[in-house]
């Protein structure tokens, strides 16, 4: 599931980002490198980067500040009794949801002049099974559903979208078996110009990463990947 978040021409943004963006593309970066020597005098280097290495340098630095967030929660607007009615602001199928998926990133405010961005998410229900003895828990069993929980409801927001669904009821007691769900995420922002795409969240500064096919479908039995947040690693605070 791939949803935009802003059009192409936003007015969330930083013209700041935009001018270094542009520069990026049409000439080299320049460093000054300083080195002090004896009478308080310096000298200074000029070293010529490319445009490649700018712009690889440029988007791990967007990286850090992407800020990429995901939230599973119980759905606070959720109605048990929930009806039909044309009247209501609230759509039925998000009072109906008993889930809500938050996911939220800072990229539209710092990137949203550059280009489109868009999220990629996708979801998965995770069993959980619990043995007790004695009133204690032994042993816990953790299995990805292959089944693909089905999305009731989605709500785009200029910096964050939301994704409505149901989750099971838990099920047994503590006294000899248990058995809850709830939902592992793989989300992907994805930003689109008219000259690249690049895929977030970011690897770090110095990880020598770099996106290849490998990275194009979401991994539900690892956490942590380059490209791809899930709900574990970049929980929301």
């Amino acid at each position: 599931m791939v949803t935009d978040l802003l059009p192409e021409k936003s007015c969330h943004h930083f013209h700041t980002t935009k001018t270094l963006h542009q520069k990026i593309q049409k000439q080299h970066l320049h460093f000054r490198i300083k080195k002090k020597r004896k009478g308080d005098r310096f000298i200074f280097y000029k070293i010529n980067l490319s445009p490649f290495i700018y712009a690889e340098a440029f988007y791990r630095l967007i990286g850090l500040l992407a800020g990429v967030s995901i939230d599973v929660r119980s759905n606070p607007l959720f109605d048990v009794n929930a009806k039909l009615d044309n009247q209501n602001p609230t759509p039925y199928d998000v009072r109906t949801s008993n889930t809500v998926v938050r996911i939220e990133s800072r990229l539209p405010g710092l990137l949203g002049s550059v280009g489109s961005i868009g999220i990629q998410a996708e979801c998965r229900m995770r069993k959980k099974e619990i043995s007790y003895a004695r009133f204690m828990p032994m042993t816990t069993q953790t299995s990805i559903l292959n089944e693909i929980p089905p999305i009731k409801a989605q709500r785009p927001f200029p910096d964050f979208l939301e994704l409505y669904l149901d989750t099971p009821e838990s099920k047994g007691s503590a006294i000899k078996k248990a058995v809850g769900y709830d939902l592992a995420v793989r989300a992907q922002f994805v930003l689109k110009t008219a000259s690249e795409t690049r895929y977030f969240p970011a690897p770090g500064v110095k990880d020598p990463t770099r996106y290849g096919p490998e990275y194009a479908k979401a991994d539900f039995v690892k956490t942590k990947r380059p490209f791809w947040a899930d709900e574990q690693t970049n929980k929301a605070n």
